[in-house]
């Protein structure tokens, strides 16, 4: 007997498949997305750094004179992994390769997230695009999601899928996916997977089921746990067979000469501490509210409460490690330490690693929240009990509603308005700042670097000035937005709040970078000043023809121009972006740029503010072949020298000496001087 019953579950085919299709453009947009803000040309800082080593991993005959390439490989799953594609790709192609690949996972990794934490139809492209943007403006220490291909590229969505699933509930698999980023960049995973066994444990010894749920997700710490080896015993091992004093100098190298700007606050500018500070207390006073909570369900609370607490993890690693810094720091001065060089052992961990993303996640996600549900709480607190409602009730609520949209938009015009004058306040002070600091005020001024403060410093006067009226407004009114009461201004402003941080400040900034992909971008690895790329490139092509220079031949270059390897195919002597990971090599290098790079006579970082050629006229002609024999050098390329140096007799003497025996080849820019062997020097 068939049943005339209509099933409830039928679905017609058009709704379903619109479901399906919507998640996967979300990835698309996405996609766009990280294109727009990761694009730039290649090599991308770095890459000629993690894809040349992926590269020499698989093919030692790849440049085998050049000494960083065969120092010990900390990254060796990305190399060996990665570096496999070398057989298939050049380098620029798989340069792109690898970009694309890690955006298409990145992209819909973070849906996967975004729909975890707030299940909402394209609210993901919202949330990547003010994610994208705090962490590119508002980073402490210089960490970043899209860039150049490198192991942290690939561990980030195994990051995202793993917190999706921490919030989940789902904790085996989370371990699972937080080892294989462990695996990729040990720091990454690594940072996030002590977050999270941090939040774990508080939230489970709260419930009391600590015991419990810590055998039931024993599996998956095992399979993570194992995975991670992959990328923690090559770190660990970097050091294996070397002297104690060794260590402590490659440390004391490492944290406060070479990545001070990743790894030391006090070496940062008050700038940096000041805004990621602010932004910091912008989540904790306003985005963390549960007031705002959309479910109270407790499968949603559970979820809120270990985002809650992930977040405010990584925000206490950040405070352990500035406690460190700033501690030592008033211990010597107080004279209570000769010297903190031993503090070098412990801030080589990056520990603002975690947090320079986690808190522009928690912002992004925080106020996204907040504004979908001042939206709700506008249009849509009404909605039950329409039926029941008189014609005369029908009608005073439409009216109600009408005036409600017109202060929203009164509000939002009001907000684009304050956000748009007092950035052009900060964009004209900023470039009169820049302009007013530099030696030539004719040179050109780089809009990205004007946009670093204009932007940070119109979103959070703006913010706050917003964050400050709202929070006035709901103090003296007393009512919670959950309620049946509550004041349409007090959640217009909220609302503007929202707005302004994750909807008009992100998408001005991709409006900015729209426009710099719409036009002559240079690769971020090239020399700093554009003027001179066009014969730094010329350079490259002219030593990469084999009728001009061997392959196998050695050079010394500029410190800044990170992008010879890749454009001439040939080794370095060494550079100031490769540094090495081992202990003995990281000492051995730096003793390099000491001796080839700093200025003589000149102390602290003032050493490295001369150009080479400025290096080469002061040690004279003699020294250098001296230093070039000792470290096989065949070629320096210098560049041209400034006109001052006509003022000076003995400089331009010194230059000469160098034109007339070791000119090879000269442009606009830049000069290539042969360093002839000792046998093929003249006898006195």
């Amino acid at each position: 007997m068939t049943s005339t019953k209509e099933s409830t579950d039928f679905v017609p085919i058009e709704p379903r498949l619109k479901r399906s299709l919507i998640p996967w453009a979300e990835v698309v947009l996405v996609f766009g997305l990280l294109w727009l803000f990761g694009g730039w040309p290649v090599p991308d800082v770095n890459e000629q750094y993690y894809i040349g080593k992926a590269i020499h991993f698989w093919h030692p005959e790849y440049l085998p004179a050049d000494q960083f390439l065969d120092t010990q490989d900390s990254h060796w799953f990305f190399y060996a992994t990665f570096g496999i594609f070398s057989f298939l790709f050049s380098p620029t192609a798989l340069a792109w390769f690898g970009r694309l690949l890690a955006w298409a996972l990145t992209a819909w990794s973070w849906q996967r997230l975004s729909q975890t934490i707030i299940d909402c139809p394209w609210v993901s492209v919202l949330t990547a695009m003010a994610f994208l943007f705090y962490i590119d403006v508002f980073h402490l220490a210089g960490e970043w999601l899209v860039g150049g291909v490198e192991g942290k590229s690939f561990a980030f969505p195994l990051v995202f899928l793993g917190l999706a699933a921490f919030l989940r509930g789902q904790f085996n698999r989370c371990w699972i996916y937080l080892g294989a980023a462990s695996a990729f960049h040990v720091l990454v995973g690594g940072w996030t997977v002590l977050a999270c066994l941090v939040c774990w444990s508080v939230t489970q010894l709260r419930d009391g089921c600590f015991l419990r749920s810590l055998r039931n997700m024993l599996p998956g710490l095992a399979v993570g746990g194992f995975l991670s080896l992959i990328g923690l015993v090559p770190a660990v091992a970097l050091d294996a067979g070397t002297s104690a004093q060794t260590v402590r100098e490659a440390h004391r190298i490492y944290v406060f000469e070479r990545l001070s700007h990743h790894l030391v606050p006090s070496a940062l500018s008050w700038t940096f501490l000041f805004r990621f500070g602010l932004l910091a207390m912008l989540w904790i006073c306003f985005g963390r509210l549960t007031l705002w909570r959309r479910d109270e369900s407790e499968q949603y609370k559970a979820r809120d409460r270990r985002f809650d607490g992930f977040v405010l993890a990584a925000i206490s690693f950040a405070m352990i490690g500035m406690l460190f810094d700033f501690g030592s720091l008033f211990a010597v001065r107080a004279g209570w330490l000769a010297h903190r060089d031993f503090m070098a052992g412990l801030l080589r961990f990056y520990w603002f690693r975690l947090s320079d993303w986690v808190v522009p996640l928690g912002t992004a996600f925080g106020f996204s929240l907040i504004l979908l549900q001042s939206g709700k709480q506008l249009f849509c607190r009404h909605e039950h009990g329409v039926s029941e409602m008189s014609e005369k009730n029908e009608k005073n609520e439409k009216n109600e509603m009408s005036g409600t949209v017109g202060r929203v938009i009164i509000w939002l015009v009001v907000g684009c308005v304050v956000y748009a004058i007092i950035k052009s306040l900060m964009w004209d002070y900023s470039l009169a700042r820049a302009k007013a600091l530099t030696v030539d005020p004719d040179y050109p001024v780089i809009p990205v670097a004007v946009e670093a403060s204009a932007f940070p410093a119109a979103l959070l006067i703006t913010g706050w000035i917003a964050c400050l009226f709202s929070w006035l407004k709901f103090r003296r009114t007393g009512v919670t937005l959950t309620s049946s009461g509550v004041c349409d201004p007090i959640v217009c402003c909220f609302g503007l709040m929202a707005f302004v941080l994750v909807g008009l400040a992100p998408l001005d900034y991709a409006a900015n970078r729209l426009n710099l992909r719409c036009s002559t971008v240079l690769p971020r690895s090239n020399p700093p000043k554009e003027s001179i790329s066009d014969g730094w490139l010329d350079v490259c092509r002219w030593i990469a023809d084999p009728a001009h220079t061997d392959p196998n031949a050695v050079f010394l270059v500029p410190r800044g121009c990170d992008s010879f390897k890749w454009n001439s195919h040939r080794a370095m002597v060494g550079a100031w972006k490769e540094i090495p990971q081992d202990a003995a090599s990281i000492v051995k290098w730096y003793r390099l740029m000491e001796e080839m790079y700093a200025f003589p006579g000149e102390k602290g970082v003032q050493r490295w503010n001369q150009p080479l050629v400025m290096v080469l006229i002061a040690k004279g002609r003699a020294r250098i072949l001296q230093e070039c024999q000792k470290e096989k050098i065949d070629y320096i390329v210098i560049e041209n020298p400034p006109y001052v140096i006509a003022s000076h007799p003995e400089a331009l003497k010194r230059y000469q000496e160098f034109y007339d025996n070791d000119l090879a080849y000269q442009n606009s820019q830049f000069t290539v001087l042969r360093i002839k062997k000792s046998s093929e020097q003249p006898s006195n």
